[in-house]
């Protein structure tokens, strides 16, 4: 073999190493990016599983503010019915012992007319 053979062997066996390298690269790069795709993927996932379970959560909490103002409403109205019964029962006591205490004094003689 040649000087000038035993060059350009060498200058092809470099060739070739460089297009394996190249190729090596390429592979490894691709394979960074399909596993860099897969993560963000999975991110993007659990970020939208985190967003659902929070509406749904606040969803809930909303629900249960407005039961709970709706039986606080409920029981304001009750209150409200029975003060009003409780103050009709007590006008109509007080009535009856108005009554009560007319009749009584219209049955009395009156004094300093005999």
């Amino acid at each position: 073999m040649t000087e000038r053979e035993r060059v350009a062997a060498e200058r092809e066996r470099a060739a070739a190493a460089a297009a394996a390298e190249e190729q090596h690269i390429r592979a490894a790069t691709e394979v960074e990016r399909e596993r860099l795709a897969a993560t963000a993927a999975a991110e993007k996932e659990l970020f939208e599983a985190i967003i659902t379970a929070e509406r749904e959560r606040a969803a809930i909490t909303a629900a249960a503010e407005q039961q709970r103002a709706t039986a606080v409403t409920s029981l304001a109205a009750n209150v409200d019915r029975e003060r009003a019964a409780a103050a009709l029962e007590a006008e109509q006591r007080f009535e009856l012992e108005r009554q009560r205490i007319v009749a009584q004094r219209r049955g009395q003689p009156k004094s300093g007319r005999h």
